[in-house]
């Protein structure tokens, strides 16, 4: 289950750089790197976007843009340490 994922190609052009994403998710496991969420190749060409839990038990939010050469890296200061609570991560 850990190296599941949903993949998805859309059919017809959309506008790629608005959009939410909401998540419910429930730790498991404290101190150590967990993927949420992630979009694109990672390419320059595509552009790149992840939302993790870190090894401190913050979150982090990483966005390179597509054409870009720079990444942005904003974490949170709040760290996410309930294994018991369900959290909502807009």
């Amino acid at each position: 289950m850990a190296n599941t994922y949903l993949q998805r190609t859309f059919s017809t052009p959309t506008n790629r750089k608005i959009f939410t994403v909401s998540l419910w998710v429930k730790r498991n496991k404290l101190s150590s790197p967990q993927c949420l969420f992630g979009s694109g190749t990672g390419t320059n060409s595509d552009g790149f976007g992840l939302i993790d839990f870190q090894s401190d038990d913050s979150i982090r939010l990483t966005e390179t843009p597509d054409y870009a050469t720079t990444s942005y890296n904003v974490p949170t200061n709040r760290k996410f340490r309930d294994t018991s609570a369900w959290y909502h991560i807009v």
